[in-house]
């Protein structure tokens, strides 16, 4: 990444996601079935001869158990950028009110608040948007009553099977994750800015509205 390109994301941190995103795409665009089958027969020619198989069960069930909150946790933490809808209207009756003869602050100085205000409204909508990407992402492999019927008839229920049914799942996951992640992190960012910009238009507009009171 050369420094164009880092500089254009520091401006706009949704570019990184956009990137990020194509190459994750790619490989999402291979046929789910045909790629967690190509997941299982790698992770059970990296299994070597294992005794204590019931432990290599508890284990791999343990990582896919802790895929599955990282992902409530990254859906949950998304829902909480969806209430900077409110904040956006709340701008949006600020707005008229700094050119309004009852505010009666320069126009140069109303004009700089609002370009901060719109800096700040466009960076919530983005968050908002990439906040509702993180939740309605999909994808997710899961283990389905088919599967374990199928497995069950075909006498395949050995803790070692299962051991690579959980990570294969997992490890499937991963790439959804990410986007899941990738959009979360976007959101906090715009989000902050949001707030740093709105900070910035009222500490403006207020500070000229004391000093021409005082003055």
């Amino acid at each position: 990444m050369n420094v164009l390109q880092k500089l254009i994301i520091f401006i706009w941190p949704p570019c990184e996601v956009y990137i990020a995103n194509r190459f994750i795409d790619a490989e999402l665009s291979i046929c789910p079935k045909n790629r967690l089958e190509s997941i299982q027969t790698s992770i059970r020619h990296s299994f070597p001869e294992i005794e204590n198989t019931d432990k290599v069960e508890s284990l791999a069930q343990a990582v896919y158990d802790s895929e599955e909150r990282r992902k409530d946790t990254i859906e949950g933490k998304a829902q909480t950028f969806m209430f900077a809808f409110s904040i956006c209207i709340g701008i949006l009756s600020i707005l008229p009110t700094l050119f309004g003869n009852k505010w009666n602050i320069p126009a140069h100085t109303a004009t700089l608040s609002v370009c901060f205000y719109v800096l700040a409204m466009l960076h919530l909508f983005v968050a908002i948007y990439h906040s509702i990407q993180a939740r309605r992402i999909s994808g997710f492999a899961l283990p389905s009553s088919d599967g374990c019927l199928e497995s069950i008839k075909e006498n395949r229920v050995d803790a070692l099977n299962v051991a690579v049914m959980y990570l294969s799942m997992a490890k499937f996951n991963e790439p959804v994750l990410t986007k899941k992640s990738n959009s979360l992190v976007v959101a906090e960012t715009m989000f902050i800015r949001a707030v740093v910009f709105l900070v910035i238009a009222s500490c403006i507009s207020i500070g000229v509205k004391l000093y021409l009171v005082q003055g």
